[in-house]
């Protein structure tokens, strides 16, 4: 996927690490070879898209058999353009995680479903890891506003195409008026965005001809919350940490227009972005309840494991727009 902006001076093969020496990576900018995964830290907003590759979840420790999460395909890049899209709407890079489809291997039992663990699994995941990382960064907020978007696939519907806005763990443990304001806005820009395309799309869920718009929901059943003591979403661990988070579920051919339509990436991510700017930046987003941060400590069994696990946990990059534009093409 080529980018409508020039790409900027290709450095030196290394990146610079926020407060940390430079590392080694490949010509691409972006790839480090041990690692599976790319992890940027370079601005306010994170974007997370965990199921960029066919993952395990559960395992005999968890009381489950292993089960294979399949890929859904075009996150990643999704998640990509829309950190990318943040230079040119906000001014600043946007930060993301993904799954480095050069170095991941397929079906690794290794690399554990970021959006499928435990409280004791937690300390083992860099993408839990990489929610800190983002805090640490801007002070949990304090330095700057901050704002989690984790990007999913979803198989289409035979009866519609609905962007599913899901923010259960908000819901449950953060300012209600808050979560209420977040939704109003979304549902109201987005629903703009999807009216004024000049096209409806068919489903892959049915054999009719029949066309459909693209819808938005904000009350979804896939919200990102399954309950207290149980496997937490990626989404569900940010809010934990007091990172304001919202879940997208894509279905396949709105992911499919996005990656292609240049027009319909700017305005999407638009929609965020002035979620950003007028719902977190004006403090209309609200706080964390208070049984928030005593959740929190409870979420992390094995705080010690978690602590020597960081130390061997590499430190993120800090990517700029032309690692970016490599990575999506």
């Amino acid at each position: 996927l080529s980018s409508s902006v020039a790409a900027e001076p290709v450095p030196a093969a290394s990146a610079t690490v926020p407060d940390g020496p430079a590392r080694d990576i490949r010509p691409d900018g972006y790839t480090v070879d041990a690692l599976p995964y790319v992890e940027s830290i370079a601005g306010p907003i994170i974007f997370t898209a965990p199921h960029s590759l066919k993952l395990h979840r559960g395992g005999a420790e968890e009381g489950e058999r292993v089960r294979i999460h399949l890929r859904e395909r075009w996150s990643s890049e999704v998640a990509v353009k829309l950190a990318r899209a943040c230079h040119d709407h906000m001014g600043f890079n946007g930060s993301f995680v993904v799954w480095n489809p050069k170095t991941a291997k397929r079906k690794d039992p290794s690399n554990m479903d970021p959006n499928y663990l435990t409280a004791t699994q937690q300390p083992s995941s860099p993408w839990h890891h990489a929610l800190h990382h983002f805090r640490q960064r801007y002070e949990g907020g304090a330095l700057m506003p901050i704002m989690h978007v984790d990007v999913h696939g979803k198989k289409d519907r035979k009866t519609n195409l609905d962007l599913d806005v899901g923010l259960g763990p908000m819901e449950v443990l953060w300012d209600m008026q808050g979560v209420k304001r977040l939704k109003a806005h979304i549902q109201e820009r987005m629903g703009d965005v999807f009216r004024g395309l000049d096209k409806t799309f068919r489903s892959r869920a049915t054999r009719r001809k029949k066309e459909m718009p693209f819808t938005v929901r904000i009350d979804p059943a896939m919200n990102g919350y399954w309950g207290d003591n149980t496997y937490q979403t990626i989404s569900h661990q940010s809010v934990l940490l007091g990172t304001p988070s919202l879940q997208l579920e894509i279905p396949y051919t709105m992911r499919q227009e996005l990656v292609s339509n240049d027009d319909l990436m700017a305005k999407f991510a638009a929609v965020l972005f002035s979620a950003y700017k007028e719902v977190y930046c004006t403090g209309k987003i609200g706080q964390p309840l208070k049984q928030a941060s005593h959740r929190r400590r409870q979420s992390i069994a094995n705080q010690a494991q978690f602590d020597e696990m960081e130390k061997l946990v590499p430190p993120p990059l800090c990517l700029g727009t032309w690692q970016m534009d490599n990575l999506i093409q």
